[in-house]
């Protein structure tokens, strides 16, 4: 498997999750700024990855993963204003922000916003959403006192003033939607930022060091449209690709063969009983099918030599009640050599 590169990551926020070898799951998770409003009651994030999938693929494993993560990293604020929820399984939009993007470099499309669009530095940690109005409630790690919304149908981002502490943050938004929309200062997209983005969608790889030194914290890894899930067919994929996923995947599995051997070496069980019985049970199933191979030719053989009775009776015999006699007979003793083979599993 291969590894982006993650530098000075800190503890209580969400790793960046793996880059896997290549797409396995349909392209479905569009664009936050693109979808349309959803009909209530909206899908959970559960959902979405179960009916939709995500361009890059993620293990179940993986995304259980995120979501315990996010659980323990993303603690819900004293309490819930009517309408919003912290419940981050119940987030549609989980997998669209915080996993990788089908784009150039395959970045979060959190941090493609946040970091670079808008320039605001370090990890972000979601306080609250809303499905419906495809908004979420979001502060940063290096300056938690202030506190931003981005709305996904305008796609604009704003702050939020007065918003001191979470506490702060709930008594406005407490108070209803035109207690919070006159708290909303709009926020300007920066110029640098946004020539950055257009970069990275023109695929310039010369971008990179860029990000790394006044947008990100760490410096991404180019991609190919391969990786990115809408490339080359897989007739078409690189050699080099196809060769670092097979070494890679062969070293996963030494090591995980030799994990459970000192696993079972840890528990008192004999591998070498194990490795005979599976020589054992193998051989048995080679000689089974042998047989059965066997069996097959000698009643196709046994047919072949109805057919040639039928054949040497027919250049013998006149008359057609006979011959209608002869097939009925040859068909009942065709059906009597086929029906021990018809129980048999294929």
């Amino acid at each position: 498997m291969l590894a982006r590169l993650v530098l000075r990551r800190p503890r209580h926020v969400l790793p960046r999750p793996r880059q896997l070898p290549r797409p396995a799951i349909p392209l479905a998770v569009r664009r936050y700024s693109e979808l349309s409003q959803s009909t209530p009651p909206p899908p959970t994030s559960t959902q979405r990855l179960a009916t939709e999938g995500v361009t890059i693929p993620i293990q179940p494993p993986e995304y259980l993963a995120i979501l315990s993560r996010a659980t323990q990293v993303w603690p819900a604020p004293p309490s819930i204003p009517a309408g919003w929820s912290a419940s981050w399984a119940d987030w549609s939009y989980l997998l669209t922000f915080y996993w990788l993007s089908p784009y150039f470099l395959m970045l979060p499309q959190i941090e493609m916003l946040v970091n670079i669009r808008y320039a605001l530095p370090g990890e972000t940690r979601p306080v609250l959403f809303q499905n419906d109005s495809q908004r979420f409630v979001f502060t940063t790690v290096l300056n938690p006192n202030r506190f931003f919304l981005f709305d996904g149908a305008a796609n604009a981002l704003f702050r939020i003033k007065g918003a001191r502490d979470e506490s702060a943050l709930v008594a406005i938004m407490a108070q209803g939607e035109h207690a919070l929309q006159a708290a909303l200062i709009p926020m300007v997209p920066n110029p640098e930022g946004d020539a950055a983005l257009a970069r990275i969608l023109d695929r310039d790889g010369s971008v990179v060091p860029l990000l790394a030194e006044k947008f990100l914290d760490y410096t991404p890894v180019p991609t190919t449209p391969w990786e990115e899930g809408h490339g080359a067919a897989d007739d078409d994929v690189p050699p080099e690709h196809i060769l670092a996923t097979m070494s890679a995947l062969q070293k996963e599995a030494e090591v995980l063969s030799r994990q459970a051997e000192l696993d079972a070496e840890r528990a008192g069980v004999d591998l070498d009983a194990l490795r005979r019985d599976a020589r054992e049970e193998e051989e048995a199933i080679v000689r089974a099918v042998r047989r059965e191979g066997d069996t097959e030719v000698e009643e196709d053989a046994e047919l072949d030599e109805t057919y040639k009775e039928l054949e040497r009776a027919l250049d013998n015999l006149d008359n057609f009640e006979d011959v209608e006699e002869l097939m009925r007979l040859a068909r009942a003793e065709e059906e009597a050599t086929r029906s021990p083979r018809s129980t048999r599993l294929p």
